[in-house]
């Protein structure tokens, strides 16, 4: 109907590592009008390293907390 604003529901993109979120991710936000929220990139910023370099460093136990 003309003036309502459509709500959409959110999308969580969820798997193991390696297979393929961010690739999906990016193919959604170029062919959407959704945003995105990275968790790696937020704790990469949080960290101030890589997700390699806090794997390598302090373990992936740490990184799952």
């Amino acid at each position: 109907m003309r003036g309502e604003v459509q709500q959409r529901r959110p999308l969580y993109i969820i798997g193991f590592m390696g297979a393929g979120k961010t690739t999906d991710r990016a193919k959604i936000i170029r062919t959407s009008s959704y945003t995105c929220f990275d968790t790696n990139l937020w704790i990469e910023q949080a960290e101030g390293k890589t997700i390699s370099e806090i794997f390598a460093e302090k373990g992936e136990a740490y990184f799952r907390e």
